[in-house]
């Protein structure tokens, strides 16, 4: 009993300390009633009627739903894959499709295709795929035999290394095969997450939930913390709109925040900072003028990882996700 006792005690401290990884970390899309790049500029569009899920933490309108091919989510042209990558997503499949789409990052189809699967049923491979096409005749592909079940949150992480490809289902490595390409340095205009580009358009149905974007392999560990990743206590699945015109700057950061808000009253605004499983760390008071704010805050006494900064003014509030680096 004692051991059992340790053991879940040891289990609590590792999900309650789990920092989620931020090195390299190039977009972030938590799906909290918005298709938002959080940590950049790279936001979605829903290629039809966005339409949202309660999350695993049973937080309503906290995760995307994919329920046809017409509103899948189209990402802008950038360069965003190239050498090693990671990608990392929380999903619930809601039927079995025959290549449903995680991600597709491509030029067209198995053009410059780099493709994240939920599963290849359509040729006799029920679990996760991965792949990437130069073209029709250079490509590698990753396919899983172990299916993702129906109705249930699955941690899924997509990694290449090289030209070693791996992926990580609960924490746990399914397998890995080593290619013979890697996806090349180039702009790509075709960018999907729960669409496809293959012509015959793949459907995707499902609910996808903090979608993480890694220019690296991040490593088994942090896999881990990824998985561990708590439920913040401080609404970061509450995006409320409330104060108008409301940016952070430069996020990620090492050193300072820019707020900048638009305000209707001259009373005093609040800006606190909470960690990410919702401890307070520090509380600014500043004044309020009518018309455009600026405040900045300080970082330097951050240690790198996940913030939220809230911001209260006039019976209004607002929470923001930012990362120290």
């Amino acid at each position: 009993m004692k051991c059992k006792l340790v053991s879940c005690f040891l289990l609590l401290n590792i999900v309650l300390l789990a920092q989620v990884p931020t090195n390299s970390l190039s977009a972030y899309y938590p799906f909290n009633n918005n298709t938002l790049d959080y940590i950049g500029t790279r936001h979605g569009v829903s290629a039809g009627v966005a339409q949202y899920g309660t999350d695993r933490w049973g937080t309503p309108n906290a995760c995307y739903d994919v329920v046809d091919n017409t509103n899948y989510i189209n990402l802008p042209s950038d360069n965003w894959i190239h050498g090693d990558y990671s990608i990392s997503a929380w999903v619930n499949v809601k039927q079995v499709m025959s290549y449903p789409r995680l991600y597709d990052f491509s030029n067209g189809y198995m053009i410059n295709d780099a493709v994240g699967e939920l599963s290849h049923s359509g040729s006799g491979h029920v679990g996760p795929a991965m792949g990437y096409c130069v073209n029709s005749s250079t490509e590698s592909h990753y396919f899983s035999m172990n299916a993702l079940s129906l109705n249930d949150w699955h941690h899924v992480v997509y990694i290449s290394s090289g030209t070693q490809m791996q992926i990580y289902v609960d924490n746990v490595l399914d397998g890995s095969i080593i290619g013979n390409c890697t996806p090349e340095n180039v702009y790509r205009v075709h960018n999907k997450i729960g669409g496809s580009n293959a012509p015959l358009n793949d459907a995707t149905k499902a609910y996808i939930d903090d979608f993480r974007l890694y220019d690296r392999a991040i490593t088994p560990e942090e896999v881990g913390q990824l998985f561990y990743e708590p439920q913040s206590s401080v609404g970061v699945h509450e995006y409320k709109t409330l104060i108008e015109h409301l940016t952070i700057s430069p996020n990620p950061s090492s050193d300072f925040l820019n707020v900048d808000f638009l305000s209707d009253s001259d009373k005093e605004t609040v800006i606190e900072l909470f960690d990410n499983i919702g401890k307070s760390l520090s509380v600014h008071k500043y004044p309020t003028v009518v018309g455009q704010n600026k405040m900045v805050v300080a970082l330097d006494n951050l240690a790198a990882g996940f913030y939220h900064l809230t911001i209260s003014t006039n019976s209004k509030s607002q929470n923001m996700k930012f990362v120290k680096n």
